[in-house]
C-alpha cells in the first residue's frame, strides 16, 4: 500500500514538472528511504556502526532505535509537508499520511 501511494506521488510530480524521469523514481528521502544527504559510502559506515552499538547493552540499544525510528517518522513528516507546499500532495492525501505517521510516532 505504501508502494502504491510512493508511485501516485511520483506520477504528480511528473504531471506538476517537478520531476522529469518515468523510469527513475525521485532520489528524495520520502522515496529512497535514507535520510537527506545520506549517501551509499554514508550507509556503510553506518551498518558498521549499528554493528558495534548491538554490543552494547540492551536498553541502550532499545533507546537508540526508538530514536532512530522517531527521526526517521519526524523526517517522512517533513517530506509529506514539502509534497504538500509543492501541490504534489493533496490536502486529504497530507492529512491521511500525516495521522498515521503521528500515529506511529505516539507508539514509540
Amino acid at each position: 500500500m505504501v508502494k502504491d501511494f510512493k508511485i501516485r506521488v511520483w506520477a504528480k510530480m511528473l504531471i506538476n514538472g517537478n520531476h522529469k524521469s518515468e523510469d527513475d523514481m525521485p532520489h528524495f528521502p520520502f522515496f529512497t528511504g535514507q535520510k537527506a544527504g545520506v549517501r551509499k559510502r554514508d550507509s556503510a559506515v553506518s551498518a558498521s556502526n549499528d554493528v558495534s552499538s548491538a554490543q552494547s547493552t540492551s536498553t541502550v540499544t532499545s533507546n537508540n532505535d526508538k530514536m532512530l525510528k522517531r527521526g526517521a517518522i519526524i523526517q517522512q513528516l517533513k517530506d509529506i509537508k514539502l509534497l504538500k507546499d509543492d501541490g504534489i500532495l493533496s490536502t486529504d492525501e497530507f492529512n491521511k499520511e500525516r495521522d498515521k505517521l503521528v500515529t506511529e510516532l505516539e507508539k514509540l
